[in-house]
Parts: C-alpha cells; sequence; structure tokens
C-alpha cells in the first residue's frame, strides 16, 4: 500500500508542476479552459461548490495513472528480463500518454504547449520506472527492517504529503484558479461594494504610474449571454455584442441583429477567440458594419443597409473583407468610425497561435491585413516595403502597423488609443497623434514581434525584407529606428498579483468630472481599473473588489458621471462608479 501511495503523490507532485507550467505559457488560453470547464457545472447546476485549478486537475490526473499504474505496472514488475524491462517502459508511456491527453480532451483544455506536453510524455514513464525500481530495492527492505531507520520511508513519504498539501493549499496565483458555485440567475442585481487601499496591488511597468485610488462602486449587474464580447454606443443608443452573434440594444430584452447562424464562437469551438467583435454606424449613411469569425474560422468585415427607423435589413448584407484565420486566435475584429479621418477604422491581430505569433513577421509585412490598423474606404498611406516578394502590391489603406492583437481601438479628437494584448511578459497601450499621419502619410510601426511593450525580443531572422531601390536588406535596423514605443506598458509579473491582455476602454469626455481627458482601460485577468492622463502622461490604478469574472470590454458612459460599464466573461454588463 505505502508503494501506491508513493507513487500517487509523486504523481501528484510532477502533474501539478506540471499543469501550472503549461498554464503560465499561456494565460490566456488557461483562463478560457478554465472558464469552459466552470460554464459546464454550472450549466447542469453542480451542487457543491469548490475551486478548478492546476492542483485539482492534477489530481484527478495522478489518482487515474496511480490506479493504471497499479493494475499494469506495479503488479508485475520486474528488471530480470530486458524485454520486461522495456515491456515496462512502453506501457508506463502509453498510460501516462492516454490518460493525460484523455483528462486534458475531457476537460476541454486545448491549445496548451505541444513541446512540454511531448517532452513530458517521455520524462514521466523514465523517472517513474527509476522510483519504482527504487522502492522495489532490496536497500529499501533493509531500512524498513532496520530498527533505527525503518522510520525513514515514513518521514519522507509525510513530507511529501506536506509539500502536496502546501502547493494546493498555496495554489493561489491568478494563473489558474476558478470558482463553481451553485447560482440563480436573475435579470438585474443591485450591489453595492467599496474597495480601500488595501486592494490596491503594487506596480510593476512604465515609470508613469503616479497611485492607487481605492473606493470604485459596483452599482448594478445586468444578464445578457453567457458571454459579452464588446459595448458600442451610437446616438445615445447603448448597444451589447456577446460572443454568439448576437446585438443587443439598451437592454437584454431587445435583440437588434441575430447572426448566430454565420459566427464561429469560442465557447461553442470550446477553444480560440472566434465570435462577434466590433459594431460601428456610419454617422450620416444608413448602414453599419459587423465584425465577426465566420463558420469558417475566417475574420469578416460585413456592411448592413439600415431602414428609416434605424432597423437592420438583414437581406442587404455585404461581406466588404475576409481575412482567413485557421488557428482561430488574435482576430482583433476592433471597428469603429474615425471622425479625424472621416472613414471606418479596422482592426486585424496577427491571427497566429499564441506559442508561435512571436515568430512571424506577417504584422509587419505591408502587403499583409495582419497586425494591421486598416482604413476601410481610403488608400491614402504611404508605407516602405516590408515584404517576402517586391512584386506584390504594398497595401495604402494601412495606419498602424507592427501588431500582436489590438483588442478595442478609441478615437479622441486627433488621438488614437491602441491597447495591444501582450505575449508572455507585458501589455501596452499606444496613443497616437493622428497629425503626424495627416502631414506625413506614413503609417505607424508599433514594432510587434520586434517589441514587446518596452522589451527588445532580439529578432534576428525575419520571414521579410526591407526593399529599398528594389534591393532586399535586413528588416531589423529600420525596424529599431522606426517602432514607436508604448505610452504605457506593464509586466504580467507584477510584485503581488498576476496581470495580462490589456482591455481597451474610452476616454472621459465630461469637463465637470475630475477624469477628464483620461483613458480608463482594464486587465482582463486581474480585473483592474487604470486611468491614464495622456495629456500629463499620468497613470492611476482603480482597483475592484471580487468581482468575481474577467473583464472582456469597456465602455465609457457619456451619460452618467464618472460611469464605466464593464462587458464579462460570464454575459454580465456590470456598472461601475469610478472613486
Amino acid at each position: 500500500m505505502i508503494n501506491l501511495l508513493v507513487i500517487f503523490v509523486y504523481s501528484l507532485i510532477f502533474n501539478t508542476f506540471l499543469i501550472q507550467r503549461l498554464f503560465r505559457r499561456d494565460l490566456i488560453v488557461a483562463d478560457i479552459a478554465l472558464s469552459n470547464l466552470q460554464n459546464d457545472f454550472l450549466s447542469i447546476s453542480f451542487p457543491v461548490s469548490f475551486e478548478i485549478n492546476a492542483f485539482a486537475i492534477s489530481f484527478v490526473l495522478s489518482l487515474l495513472l496511480s490506479i493504471l499504474l497499479k493494475v499494469f505496472v506495479l503488479n508485475n514488475f520486474s528488471i530480470n528480463n530486458p524485454k520486461v524491462v522495456l515491456s515496462t517502459l512502453v506501457n508506463l508511456y502509453f498510460i501516462y500518454s492516454g490518460v493525460l491527453l484523455s483528462v486534458l480532451w475531457m476537460l476541454r483544455i486545448y491549445n496548451l504547449s505541444r513541446g512540454i506536453i511531448i517532452l513530458t510524455t517521455f520524462v514521466f514513464p523514465v523517472t517513474t520506472f527509476l522510483l519504482i525500481l527504487f522502492i522495489n530495492l532490496n536497500v529499501f527492505n533493509k531500512i524498513s527492517e532496520s530498527k533505527y531507520l525503518s522510520f525513514i520511508p515514513y518521514v519522507i513519504f509525510l513530507l511529501l504529503i506536506v509539500f502536496v498539501f502546501i502547493g494546493g493549499i498555496n495554489n493561489n496565483d491568478e494563473v489558474s484558479k476558478l470558482s463553481v458555485t451553485t447560482t440563480t440567475t436573475t435579470t438585474t442585481i443591485p450591489l453595492f461594494l467599496e474597495t480601500t487601499e488595501d486592494n490596491c496591488f503594487k506596480w510593476k511597468g512604465s515609470s508613469n504610474f503616479v497611485s492607487c485610488s481605492g473606493g470604485s462602486l459596483i452599482t448594478n449587474k445586468e444578464k445578457y449571454s453567457e458571454s459579452i464580447n464588446n459595448i458600442v454606443e451610437f446616438g445615445g443608443d447603448i448597444f451589447i455584442l456577446d460572443v454568439f452573434g448576437k446585438i443587443f440594444k439598451n437592454k437584454p430584452d431587445n435583440l437588434y441583429l441575430d447572426i448566430s447562424q454565420d459566427v464561429m464562437n469560442r465557447l461553442e469551438m470550446g477553444r480560440g477567440e472566434s465570435g462577434l467583435f466590433g459594431l460601428a454606424f456610419h454617422p450620416s449613411e444608413n448602414y453599419l458594419l459587423v465584425s465577426f469569425s465566420d463558420k469558417n474560422g475566417s475574420l469578416i468585415l460585413r456592411k448592413y443597409f439600415l431602414d428609416k427607423e434605424g432597423n437592420v435589413e438583414i437581406d442587404s448584407a455585404e461581406n466588404i473583407m475576409m481575412v482567413p484565420n485557421s488557428p482561430l486566435y488574435h482576430y482583433s475584429g476592433a471597428l469603429i468610425w474615425s471622425e479625424f479621418f472621416n472613414d471606418f477604422l479596422f482592426g486585424i491581430g496577427d491571427m497566429n497561435f499564441n506559442g508561435n505569433s512571436s515568430y512571424t513577421s506577417e504584422p509587419l509585412d505591408t502587403t499583409s491585413p495582419r497586425g494591421k490598423i486598416l482604413f476601410v474606404n481610403s488608400n491614402i498611406s504611404q508605407p516602405a516595403m516590408l515584404s517576402l516578394d517586391k512584386l506584390k502590391p504594398v497595401r495604402n489603406d494601412i495606419l498602424a502597423y507592427g501588431l500582436r492583437n489590438p483588442w478595442k481601438i478609441v478615437e479622441y479628437k486627433n488621438y488614437l488609443f491602441i491597447s495591444d494584448v501582450g505575449h508572455g511578459t507585458e501589455e501596452e497601450l499606444n496613443v497616437l497623434d493622428l497629425r503626424e499621419f495627416e502631414t506625413n502619410k506614413i503609417p505607424y510601426l508599433l514594432g510587434w514581434p520586434h517589441f514587446e511593450a518596452s522589451i527588445d525580443l532580439n529578432v534576428k531572422y525575419n520571414e521579410i525584407f526591407l526593399f529599398v531601390d528594389n534591393e532586399p536588406e535586413s528588416i531589423n535596423e529600420y525596424i529599431k529606428t522606426n517602432s514607436i514605443p508604448p505610452n504605457v506598458f506593464y509586466s504580467h509579473e507584477a510584485p503581488e498579483n498576476y496581470r495580462a491582455a490589456i482591455i481597451g476602454g474610452g476616454v472621459v469626455e465630461d469637463k465637470n468630472s475630475k477624469y477628464f481627458q483620461h483613458y480608463i482601460f482594464a486587465d482582463y485577468l486581474s480585473s483592474e481599473l487604470f486611468a491614464y492622463d495622456f495629456i500629463n502622461d499620468s497613470l492611476y490604478s482603480l482597483p475592484l473588489n471580487n468581482l468575481g469574472t474577467n473583464i472582456h470590454s469597456l465602455f465609457v458612459d457619456k451619460y452618467k458621471t464618472d460611469t464605466v460599464l464593464l462587458g464579462s466573461s460570464n454575459g454580465l454588463l456590470i456598472e461601475v462608479t469610478l472613486p
């Protein structure tokens, strides 16, 4: 029995380290996977409240492994015959690979690092074989028979138990933890909750951070869908976009547009970032644009005409842009009407797997639409020729390039705010003065994948060239010289919490507000709010207490003083009054 317990504890330690490592490699994938699992339990009204984290997943995995190892390995273990030894190693490989992949598949945890998983399927069988060999050696038996040394195996086992227990208790980092509680949802939930200075977390990022200001009030919550992707205002109305392809107008029971039959969404797929992304109205002509991922995974920009009452004419649908995206990641789909340019602006991500996105040059390729902010109707930019093929035409609809996943763009007067979701280390906010482009027509270069926010990734090899007088040369010096550094950046690994995935927001335009001309934005993983005084280059954090969900979208309410609306991953529209 003691041998089986030792195997279980070792397996638990090994797998806990593995799952935590996989989750830390890509926090967004981990969070989406755990959210899917959380929603599965909530959808069946699971009667027990519990916490889903890396330790819990490892416990289930290790329990199954221990039972199978007991039946197929421990009971038949021998080192007297080389064929038996080889057979044992093969059995260990297939048992571990089968159980690991089955558990990940059943829990819908996809798109984790394949390299780490493959390496682990070889390491675990070898180390487990050595452990079984050790506990079957005569020296182990002699120790247990010795009057003075017999306690040693039990002390070791006890220490392993303590290590695992402490690991489970302390597995509270923001990388991999969600609570599952059975609740009854009502349409409107009044909630008044004040934060204090105790909720402020230390800053690790750009030097323009000033202070933390507690006291944000969550004043209302309304349930719209299973997940909200965006919040848009036009003509005094608020439009709520859910992940499935439905647009609600002002309230949950007023469905404005439903294109869910055309939309692939990440919840049903169980992976990726697909869904409905953007909505923008033409201010004077009767049509709107929407952006979404279609059933093939492509990013679609679609036009609909409106009737005299402002309702959508469904039969008028016209796709005006399509960009294939087989990985189903980094769509962006950000969409706004630009008063400055009198045109729509459309954001497109690099459309790469999370782990591979730093190895592509496509965001810098000025013949490609990926990793860009594009004009929809104008062809007025004059970018440099950055491409693999000098015969391909350079796009003259590029406003900004070198982007990874610009999650919402906002225009205020002559400023464009671009929040670009980081890779594995830093998040960034870029504030561009559009008057510069008006003067020289040169699009803004933001550096990805050579730069991740403030970090020079020291890229040496590229997929494209810079063509000067039709002659190719390395792009490295051009990128280093011309990339614009972010106005705000922050590290994922802050001193006291974990942050990841910047969520773009909006500018406070109320002159009577103390946040006048502050850009309000959020962090997806930590669910913190931030106010950036871009005129004076000063940043403030505005913490929320016990939000209980992740923020997908942030909208500054023009009609309520110091109020923002948050669209959440669990489908709530949350009203927050700023301190």
